[in-house]
Formats: structure tokens, C-alpha cells, sequence
């Protein structure tokens, strides 16, 4: 697992691109920081901060795990992969890991901000842990996501297409709930992953929610593996 983990994460930070993206992260949470405390909103501005870069990690996150395992089929180096003495979970969790510690990064970064705040202000700590947590735990439930995608197919732009539709579809789940009869509303609220982050935002950590990132980032790494490992019997 971890020459799978080291060699995903040498080719993260082996070119510009991965240092680009660490810093342009970093740069559009500066601005949107700046921007939540411009005005006296209070409490709420660690919500929005929280709530845009949030959305912006998960936009990055497709272009990272595309080519995770479709890149692999492409190439035929799957095989090779199966061949040595490398079960397929471990292979899995390896990609798995490699992204989730760089994207992890990225969010890290991020406390520069309240750390730097909390030097001038009173900081919600509170919050802010609350906060991160529900970043990272978002971040492992997507890019176990994207890596599933990645598995079903070798074509990178379709890879990064489907990350992009299951993505919408969770996301859009609080939108049906809105629109839907009672019992088919509590299910779909229930299943959609705006519901479950907004509670970290809001400073709130519930065992449900926990349970909502952390069986659906198991889930999709299941279903990859599976997944894996069907196409090397077929």
C-alpha cells in the first residue's frame, strides 16, 4: 500500500501543478477570509468561509482523482499492479490516501487565516475545529467518490465528468427534499451531503453526520474495489 501511496504522491507534487494548486487554494481562501469579515456578520462568517471553500476544494477534487485508476487502465499498468504482491484494497486505500493527504494539505493551510485572526480578534475555536473537520471528512467522502468514478472507465474526460454528475446528485438531494412529500423529503434530507456538512459549519458535530462521511467514504472504496477486482477475473 504505501509504494502505491508514495509513488500517487510523488506525481502530486513532481510537477507545478501541485504546488499551483496548493497556493491558488490558498490565495482564493485569503480573499474569501478578507471578504467574511469585511462586514460585522459575526458567527456566520466562519459559515460562509467554510460553506465557499468547501465548494472550491470539491471542484479541484475530480481533477485529481481522475486519472487515479482510469490512467492505470489506459496505460495497462493495472495489471502489473495485480501481478504484485499487492491485494486490490491495498491498492485502493494507497490512491485513496495520497489524495486525501494533498487535498488534506490544502485545507490545512487554511488555518494560517483564523490563527492569524486570532491574534487581533476573539476566534471561535469552536467552530473553527468543527468547521475543519466536516472539510476533511468532505473531502475523504469525494475523493473516495471520484476515485470510484475514475475505476469505471480509462477515459480521463469521462472520468472526470461522472465525478462531476455524482457529485451534482448528492448535492442536489437537499433540493428534492425541498419539493417532495414528507416521508420521500426525510429521506432524501437524510441522504444528501448538504444536509450532513452544514451541521460542522454551523459548529455542530452529531454521531449521524460522522457516520454519513465516514460509511459513505467506506462505501465508495468498497465499490471500487469490487470493482477492481471484477475486472481482473473477467
Amino acid at each position: 500500500m504505501w509504494s502505491v501511496f508514495q509513488k500517487e504522491l510523488k506525481i502530486y507534487f513532481s510537477s507545478i501543478l501541485g504546488y499551483g494548486v496548493l497556493t491558488l487554494y490558498l490565495l482564493i481562501g485569503g480573499i474569501f477570509f478578507i471578504i467574511s469579515y469585511a462586514t460585522p456578520v459575526g458567527i456566520s462568517s466562519f459559515t460562509g468561509f467554510f460553506s465557499v471553500m468547501n465548494s472550491t476544494i470539491l471542484f479541484v477534487i475530480p481533477f485529481l482523482t481522475l486519472r487515479t485508476v482510469a490512467e492505470e487502465y489506459r496505460y495497462g499498468t493495472m495489471e502489473l499492479l495485480f501481478t504484485s504482491p499487492l491485494s486490490s484494497w491495498e491498492i485502493v486505500l494507497g490512491k485513496f490516501l495520497a489524495s486525501f493527504v494533498f487535498a488534506g494539505i490544502a485545507v490545512t493551510l487554511l488555518l494560517i487565516y483564523p490563527i492569524s485572526l486570532s491574534f487581533y480578534a476573539p476566534v471561535e475555536w469552536g467552530m473553527v475545529l468543527s468547521g475543519y473537520v466536516g472539510m476533511l471528512l468532505s473531502v475523504g467522502f469525494f475523493i473516495a467518490l471520484g476515485i470510484l468514478a475514475s475505476s469505471l472507465t480509462q477515459n480521463l474526460v469521462i472520468a472526470g465528468i461522472l465525478s462531476f454528475g455524482f457529485f451534482v446528485v448528492l448535492v442536489s438531494f437537499s433540493s428534492v427534499a425541498m419539493v417532495s412529500q414528507e416521508i420521500v423529503s426525510a429521506i432524501f434530507r437524510e441522504l444528501s451531503y448538504y444536509t450532513h456538512y452544514q451541521q460542522f459549519v454551523q459548529g455542530v458535530i452529531r454521531w449521524v453526520d460522522l457516520l454519513y462521511f465516514v460509511l459513505g467514504t467506506f462505501l465508495w472504496l468498497y465499490l471500487t474495489e469490487w470493482r477492481l477486482s471484477s475486472r481482473v477475473w473477467k
